[in-house]
């Protein structure tokens, strides 16, 4: 059996993150601990666990029985993993006051989740080929906004994952 791509098993990972995602948001709705879910399942808490977790990778017929005890259909289960797996990378943007440490916080995150780091404040002034305070200075607040949104939009194009702390002025 040939080895999978690498989007191939980045797909894969990302759909059984999101179904054992979904079966946590389920369980935590009811109100139900792992050892409650796994008595009405027949699956063990550690199973549970490591599915919850993204890394159980579940047989139909427990799919099944799993489905049943949270009170849905295995398909909307699915759909979850479905929809996650066609998902493209995913991008971190934070949002905040200037000054507010953005730029400290994402580069940690990017390091933690090992992924470029990316100002956007950086390629917004590249766009308007002058600093961000004469941005403000000369154009205003709306011309600022229309760049960050042209910069943003470019930059969520790209379809890598990274990480971008963004300004929000009030």
């Amino acid at each position: 059996m040939p080895a999978k791509a690498p989007e191939e098993r980045a797909a894969s990972s990302r759909a059984l993150a999101a179904l054992g995602a979904e079966v946590r948001r389920l369980r935590h709705a009811e109100g139900a601990t792992l050892a409650e879910l796994a008595a009405r399942t027949g699956l063990s808490a550690r199973f549970l666990v490591s599915l919850e977790g993204g890394l159980g990778n579940i047989s139909v017929v427990r799919l099944l029985a799993l489905a049943r005890a949270l009170g849905v259909r295995a398909a909307e289960l699915v759909d979850a993993a479905e929809l996650a797996s066609d998902r493209g990378p995913r991008v971190v943007s934070l949002v905040g006051l200037r000054g507010a440490g953005k730029t400290t916080v994402g580069a940690a995150l990017a390091r933690a989740l090992r992924v470029p780091f990316v100002e956007l404040d950086v390629r917004i002034a590249e766009r308007a080929a002058m600093s961000l305070g004469m941005v403000f200075e000369m154009h205003g607040e709306a011309y600022f906004r229309r760049l960050e949104r042209e910069v943003l939009t470019d930059f969520l194009a790209e379809g890598r994952p990274r990480c971008s702390p963004r300004a929000a002025r009030s």
